[in-house]
């Protein structure tokens, strides 16, 4: 639970700064030992391990441990900054106040490239699904990274995604603009498209293929006939994975709502044709075009 474990780092921390100012007058000597002593609970793989691919390349070197610390923070962070029971049951001042703290147990983290890489995860997922509690927040603790000197180039390509989503909203609104002309126009009026420079979000490797719903597949080729207009030479890659709709269906018991993955969407058009019919997992796999643990997973 990283709420518990990084409100208990905080604790330590606290009882023993108050000790080393109430009973030792913050004497410098003792300033460093409770330095040197936290720095080794916080880094220490004993607790919590995280086993990192190792760079060096051989037999035997596959894995080196870590500590779980600097994840742990990361998802801490990401509980603040999204929205979820914690973050809105604080008030903006104590968000802060925990970012702060957070911030705090970072400078004695050995590994901060760690942390980084996983609050760039979250930090990816809140912007491209939009479920940030607060932008100005978000912002803040980039400013606040780079005060705290974490590694500049992570720090310069996380303000860099804030720029990108700025540009998409305006991007996003021209191709409404565009498509109000059309037939399409009502279909359009409820896409969100996000348009992202590879460079700073790098997540080239991992898509998966999956056959879109008609409705959605149509806009395909409309969006990418708008964008080569506007920039010629771009190539985009499309990521169905991270993204997600609201799919709204009625039957006799009432009308529904559903937030669903964009996979999950592929899925459940296949009854679109045959309401009433089973189908079988070989041809959902054809009807997805999902690979078989992809598919696996949706339906579980």
């Amino acid at each position: 639970d990283s709420e518990q474990y990084v409100e208990k780092l905080l604790d330590l921390f606290q009882r023993f700064s108050k000790l080393v100012t109430e009973a030792f007058n913050e004497d410098p000597r003792f300033l460093t030992a409770r330095d040197k002593a936290y720095k080794e609970v916080v880094n220490d793989t004993q607790v919590f391990k995280l086993e990192l691919p190792s760079k060096t390349k051989g037999i035997g070197n596959k894995t080196q441990p870590e500590s779980k610390c600097p994840e742990l923070l990361a998802n801490y962070c990401d509980m603040l900054l999204r929205k979820t029971p914690l973050s809105k049951k604080l008030t903006a001042d104590e968000i802060e106040s925990k970012l702060k703290d957070v911030l705090l147990v970072l400078k004695y983290v050995s590994n901060k490239d760690v942390f980084m890489r996983y609050h760039k995860a979250h930090l990816t997922r809140r912007l491209i699904l939009d479920t940030s509690a607060d932008s100005e927040k978000e912002e803040n603790m980039v400013e606040w990274l780079r005060e705290v000197g974490m590694p500049a180039d992570y720090v310069n390509k996380l303000a860099r995604m804030f720029q990108d989503i700025k540009v998409s909203e305006d991007l996003n609104q021209q191709f409404k603009e565009t498509i109000r002309t059309t037939t399409k126009s009502s279909v359009a009026d409820n896409l969100n498209i996000k348009i992202l420079n590879a460079g700073a979000w790098a997540r080239g490797s991992d898509r998966v293929a999956v056959s879109l719903p008609m409705e959605l597949e149509d806009f395909i080729p409309e969006v990418e006939d708008f964008y080569r207009k506007k920039h010629s030479g771009r190539k985009l890659q499309w990521h169905h994975h991270m993204s997600n709709g609201t799919i709204t269906f009625s039957n006799n018991m009432g009308r529904f709502d559903l937030d669903v993955t964009t996979f999950q969407m592929a899925v459940m058009f296949a009854w679109n044709q045959r309401t009433h019919d089973k189908i079988s997992f070989d041809n959902l796999r054809l009807a997805t075009e999902l690979p078989d643990p992809e598919l696996r997973r949706t339906l579980w």
